[in-house]
């Protein structure tokens, strides 16, 4: 897993959230389909299932976007692959 920076800035209050997110695929088991698991710093987590009908990108975007409201963290997620092939998605900037 990579542990993945992501900053926030908020234009209306002086506070920077750092924070880090790693994803993680689960196998299917007898008993569970396949899943994502979203970890961030100090133990935040989800898992979410596989949802089989998405690219891989939407996948994960879903396992961020599912984090983010999970925790209740501020603002609309924005996101790509790098060339190694990570998922990487940031908080976008609100003006």
């Amino acid at each position: 897993m990579k542990a993945i920076q992501v900053k926030y800035l908020c234009a209306t209050n002086i506070y920077v959230l750092q924070i880090s997110m790693c994803y993680k695929y689960l196998c299917a088991t007898n008993n569970k389909g396949s899943r994502l698991k979203a970890f961030a710093d100090g133990g935040c987590q989800t898992t979410i299932s596989f949802p089989q009908e998405l690219s891989w990108e939407q996948a994960f975007y879903q396992a961020a976007h599912a984090l983010c409201i999970k925790y209740a963290w501020p603002g609309p997620l924005v996101g790509g692959i790098l060339k190694n092939g990570d998922y990487v998605f940031c908080f976008k900037n609100q003006k």
